[in-house]
């Protein structure tokens, strides 16, 4: 779908949930992006992540940081998947968890100004989490209009589900649902949605 296409243009990338840096890498090579604003919370994975950014000699155009993104500054409950580390996640307290560092998108606007001024494109892949992190990201999304592209996990809480729908819909003129088969939807076909997915929203002009 060609309009689905246009909507990942060039420019800027916040990348929130890097993991290991597998996107990151292909950001540049896809997109022809100009920076990335890499944020992965898991120590093991920014270790990693910070590694393969050195390896393709991309160190000049990523800023890495290793923190999570919220609806608040602060630290947050951490809970690390050891089968699976894109599974890790903020979570509950548990006897697994650990602590790590928290920021808002607005926040990061605030003080990575230079390479947000072209801002095209917020990944978020943060497993449950995204309604928290969009907002955070209230004054970004409406001072940018970046393309929104994220791992959608419905919650059990239909009212936590639908408190994400009415954001993307009152900010964006189209959500598309881009899992198998690309396709528009409506509040009513978002709140149809059972299992994960991936979401992509964007204005037209995108």
């Amino acid at each position: 779908m060609k309009q689905e296409g246009a909507a990942l243009s060039a420019g800027a990338v916040l990348e929130i949930g890097a993991n290991i840096g597998t996107h990151t890498v292909y950001f540049f090579r896809d997109l022809e992006c100009t920076h990335v604003i890499a944020l992965e919370p898991d120590p093991q994975n920014y270790d990693l992540l910070t590694r393969n950014v050195k390896l393709y000699n991309l160190g000049a155009r990523v800023t890495h940081l290793q923190l999570g993104a919220s609806s608040t500054s602060g630290r947050l409950p951490f809970v690390s998947n050891g089968m699976n580390r894109g599974g890790s996640r903020i979570g509950d307290h548990s006897d697994e968890a650990i602590v790590v560092d928290i920021t808002t998108v607005d926040r990061l606007f605030e003080q990575y100004s230079e390479p947000f001024k072209d801002l095209s494109l917020i990944w978020i892949d943060v497993e449950g989490h995204e309604l928290e992190v969009l907002e955070g990201a209230l004054k970004t999304l409406q001072t940018c209009r970046p393309t929104v592209f994220l791992e959608y996990t419905p919650s059990e809480s239909s009212a936590h589900n639908k408190k994400l729908r009415d954001l993307l819909f009152d900010h964006y003129e189209h959500v598309i649902d881009f899992g198998r088969q690309p396709t528009p939807l409506t509040a009513q076909s978002f709140d149809a949605i059972q299992g994960q997915t991936d979401l992509l929203a964007f204005d037209k002009r995108k």
